[in-house]
């Protein structure tokens, strides 16, 4: 399974740990230096940036444009499966575009929370649910195993029970 991330730069360590490959982060990389390359041809696409709600970008720090709608839809994403870590995911433009393009979607509504050096909230299920489809799950039951391993979490923290509420999108 090959797998690519897309972080903030102060993200970065906390997708590293929960991906267990390094991220590209924005800053440096940006919109303007966009390439099909940097989503297509893997398995999983992680993403850990900002998303505005109503917006059709994604952002990095300093809201630094990351990615834009035009800019996925462009690329062919047959196949992957996209977990998106950011804030108005769910039923966003940026997650129609990754399913115009092709790919299965996890994503929540809304504010999703994660910490910056920890894999917390939103990082955590999809760290669970990376792992889970690395061992042949499909999408659908990878998600329900991801949501159980935070389940107890739920009751002690806010962060992982917003990720509850993330669900799939096809």
């Amino acid at each position: 399974m090959y797998v690519a991330a897309f972080s903030t730069a102060t993200g970065r360590d906390a997708v590293y740990k929960a991906t267990s490959v390094s991220p590209l982060t924005f800053p440096p990389a940006a919109a303007k230096h966009f390439r099909r390359e940097w989503l297509e041809g893997f398995d999983i696409l992680y993403f850990h940036l900002h998303g505005v709600e109503g917006q059709p970008y994604w952002y990095g720090d300093g809201m630094i444009t990351a990615m834009s709608a035009t800019q996925i839809r462009d690329c062919n994403l047959s196949g992957h499966i996209a977990f998106v870590a950011n804030c108005f995911g769910g039923g966003s433009e940026m997650a129609a575009a990754l399913h115009d393009a092709g790919a299965v979607i996890v994503a929540g509504p809304g504010r999703n929370f994660t910490a910056r050096n920890a894999v917390r909230g939103a990082d955590r299920l999809g760290m669970h649910f990376i792992r889970a489809i690395k061992a042949g799950k499909p999408p659908i039951e990878a998600l329900a195993d991801a949501k159980r391993r935070i389940r107890w979490l739920a009751w002690f923290s806010p962060l992982e029970r917003d990720a509850l509420n993330f669900s799939l999108e096809v």
